[in-house]
């Protein structure tokens, strides 16, 4: 039977509402790690320059990517990559929204952007130079089924699992996942976090 609700039934229905509406969406654990990285710089940054609670405008952000391609050192070359700069725009303004509820516009991401592949990148000669990333070939995949099913001492509980397994690394090969992303676990550089049997519905530890 239908009923009208009271007045504070309604009111707490809408608080609980826009409480929920207000939580940030889940990410994985190397996503967050990201997340908190970029924040931790730029508290640093604004903790240096004695003001806090600085709201991040264009020229405010064009400021700290600054300071951050003169200190902080690249991967691959003396200084930060263009691309990674790119990454680091777009993860600061989503990291910023999700941890303080204020949203940087895409006009601003954008205006930031193109500054770092212009006035940036002449200003220090950043490189465009991309990291290697070797794909997982036939040799590797090889190596992999090789152990499995000739080298592999482990009891599994069930030997279907074995089968598993090797179909997912097929799989892992055919979509072109990187060999770190499935040996050496360096998908998420440093965090020792890849590709993991939570990650497949097709594996399961407790069969294992």
């Amino acid at each position: 039977m239908a009923v009208k609700l009271s007045q504070e039934e309604l009111l707490a229905d809408f608080e609980r509402l826009d409480s929920e509406a207000k939580q940030p969406s889940k990410c994985a654990a190397p996503i967050l790690k990201g997340y908190q990285q970029i924040l931790s710089y730029w508290t640093e940054y604004t903790r240096r320059i004695g003001n806090p609670h600085i709201i991040p405008t264009a020229v405010w952000i064009k400021s700290f990517f600054k300071t951050l391609v003169q200190e902080h050192q690249g991967t691959i070359g003396a200084r930060l990559s263009i691309r990674t700069l790119l990454v680091y725009v777009v993860r600061f303004a989503t990291a910023y929204e999700r941890a303080y509820g204020l949203s940087i516009s895409r006009s601003v991401v954008k205006e930031v952007g193109d500054w770092i592949e212009t006035d940036l990148k002449n200003q220090f000669g950043l490189s465009r130079i991309l990291r290697a990333k070797p794909m997982a070939g036939g040799q590797d995949l090889d190596i992999l089924l090789q152990y499995l099913w000739v080298q592999d001492q482990h009891a599994y509980k069930k030997e279907r699992s074995r089968v598993q397994i090797a179909l997912y690394l097929l799989i892992l090969a055919y979509t072109a996942a990187r060999p770190g992303a499935v040996v050496v676990s360096d998908a998420y550089r440093n965090s020792n976090q890849a590709i993991t049997y939570r990650v497949s519905y097709t594996l399961s530890l407790k069969e294992c």
